[in-house]
């Protein structure tokens, strides 16, 4: 008996890791073929085609509207540490500026004179400022990150990548949103979109963004708050489609922001200097403690940081064949920024600006797409960037020089108007030849979106969302060709 049990363990035991190590093997093959299959239904466009992104060969990060909703991302700035190589944050002493950087390549000053090293664009349409980009996330269908040099499809002003915007299409995206989030410091964050037909051949949506709070840094003496924002946005589209093979989308948006300056705290000694001694004179010693977010500035109340931004674009996709595609993209922008900048991040004056910007772009783009749906894909395309920057900008700094102990005002003013080297043309191709079917699977880069669980926002009370319905439209394009 006992012999009996004792081979009965044995063979519990030999068996039984086998069953497990098979069972293990099945999930596994199981969760890989999930996993392919999600990965398969992320469309891109970083190619300037819809396609796959487990297709595309180059490296790219996709989030979807719920994959902001769980970066709790309100702004553009929300990607911070959710894509490898990326750093992309609120520009110094500003409430509208985005500074992004690719691998370390990008631009950290907004001076027009200077062009961003990381192309940003929403719905294919270049931004040519960083002032301005710090784009509020509301009616977004998905955000595409693209890592590395982008010359060849998007221009000289991507050579760290590009950072792509799209938002909701009305013929995908019908019925109505309302989103509220509200927190602490009076923060009150609303969004909302309706779209729909508009009768057989078209479709309209319109969504707003309301982006409100006190500001978190305050000035002891007065209760002045800084780093508030008071952001409201709005975007309209229609969409025009008569045919299966041509769709045309007139889109409007405006943004209008009116906040109090953006201010830190010093963090080196604050000193003047005596002109007939040379001596230097100590204003400030920066503290070395922890910050408890107070702060003071030379600037009077009324004296913050201004922004209209608004532009119209016109995309127009012609289905030629079944092989040929032409798309146009047409676009109007203009930004308007009065900006107070304290530099120094206090009560005295060592260098704040004003900086006001009065910036006027206008783009068009024709690109040609081939697929011969066997071996063979192209692009060609034209691009036409016509833009002036025209901006005043002053200096105060009565705080830096004296004479004899007797302070020396001080203020310097510019005015100029900036018109890049002009026009700027862009010719541009690229293709895809495939020989064999071995040849892209062994030149593609196969890259999974990453969803990365940001801690909640300091103030984040609750979020109510009421979602859309989505839909698609009875007729497909050719798979190479339409937007999904």
């Amino acid at each position: 008996m006992k012999r009996q049990i004792l081979v009965l363990a044995i063979s519990s035991a030999l068996f039984m890791p086998h069953a497990a190590v098979a069972q293990a093997s099945s999930d596994s093959s199981e969760e890989d073929r999930n996993e392919t299959a999600e990965l398969s239904d992320i469309q891109v466009t970083a190619r300037r085609r819809t396609e796959s992104i487990d297709e595309v060969p180059v490296a790219v990060s996709a989030f979807s509207d719920s994959d902001l909703d769980d970066l709790q991302a309100s702004r553009i700035d929300g990607l911070q540490g959710a894509v490898p190589n990326l750093n992309i944050v609120q520009g110094r002493g500003s409430s509208s500026n985005v500074n992004i950087f690719i691998r370390g390549i990008g631009q950290p000053d907004a001076l027009q004179t200077f062009d961003p090293g990381v192309g940003f664009y929403v719905d294919d349409i270049y931004y040519s400022r960083i002032n301005g980009a710090l784009l509020g996330l509301f009616d977004i269908d998905h955000i595409e990150v693209l890592r590395g040099p982008q010359g060849t499809l998007y221009g000289k002003n991507s050579t760290g990548g590009a950072v792509k915007v799209i938002t909701k299409n009305p013929e995908d995206m019908t019925g109505g949103s309302v989103e509220l989030t509200m927190g602490d410091y009076g923060r009150i964050d609303t969004n909302a979109y309706l779209g729909g037909d508009l009768g057989s051949v078209m479709s309209g949506s319109i969504a707003i963004g309301s982006f409100k709070n006190d500001g978190f840094v305050k000035d002891p003496d007065t209760g002045r708050r800084f780093n508030d924002d008071d952001t409201k946005a709005a975007r309209a589209k229609l969409v025009y489609y008569p045919t299966d093979r041509f769709t045309a989308t007139l889109a409007f948006d405006y943004t209008h922001q009116d906040t109090d300056l953006t201010m830190g705290r010093p963090t080196a000694p604050l000193v003047s200097t005596d002109l007939a001694t040379g001596e230097l004179g100590i204003h400030l010693l920066p503290e070395t403690d922890k910050w408890d977010y107070t702060a003071r500035t030379s600037f009077g109340p009324d004296q913050g940081q201004k922004l209209i931004h608004k532009g119209a674009s016109l995309h127009m996709d012609w289905d030629m064949d079944d092989q040929w595609q032409l798309k146009s993209i047409s676009a109007w922008r203009k930004l308007d920024t009065d900006a107070f900048i304290d530099i120094d991040a206090s009560e005295f004056e060592l260098g704040d600006v004003l900086v006001s910007l009065d910036q006027k772009q206008f783009s068009q783009e024709l690109q040609f797409q081939f697929d011969n749906s066997d071996d063979l894909e192209a692009v060609f395309g034209l691009y036409y960037l016509n833009e002036k920057v025209p901006s005043y900008q002053e200096a105060y700094a009565d705080d830096f020089l004296t004479f004899m102990d007797i302070p020396i005002d001080f203020l310097r003013t510019m005015k100029m108007t900036w018109t890049p080297p002009a026009t700027r043309l862009l010719v541009t191709s690229t293709g895809v030849l495939a020989t064999t079917g071995a040849w892209p699977a062994a030149c593609a880069t196969l890259m999974k979106k990453r969803t990365i669980s940001a801690p909640p926002r300091p103030g984040l009370v609750r979020r109510w969302t009421l979602p859309a319905k989505t839909r698609r439209r009875s007729f497909q394009k050719p798979a190479s060709h339409g937007v999904p």
